[in-house]
């Protein structure tokens, strides 16, 4: 290995200079690779957190729309996305096939 005098014709504290800055700039990096995790399982988190709002909604809709039915019978109009089949989640096969 060649020793930093000979590859960049540089004093030996100019030499530690540049050490010290490869040092900082890896650092920085870990630093950097730190944060994002740390801000990737906040989202994880804050996205299992909506998305199970979003289920509670859906299914206290639907609870709501049938005690409605149960009360009004064939009557009450039917709103598209509360039928059973939309409510079931599909499996990735069934994704992938045409309707």
């Amino acid at each position: 290995m060649l020793d930093c005098m000979t590859v960049l014709d540089l004093a030996p504290s100019e030499c530690f200079s540049l050490n010290s800055m490869g040092v900082a700039i890896v650092e920085k990096f870990t630093d950097m690779q730190a944060d994002l995790e740390r801000e990737r399982k906040t989202m994880t988190r804050l996205w299992a957190k909506r998305e199970e709002q979003i289920r509670g909604v859906i299914e206290s809709t639907a609870g709501m729309y049938g005690d409605l039915q149960g009360i009004a019978g064939k009557s009450l109009q039917e709103i598209e996305g509360l039928e059973l089949t939309a409510l079931e989640p599909k499996n990735p096969i069934q994704q992938l096939l045409p309707e």
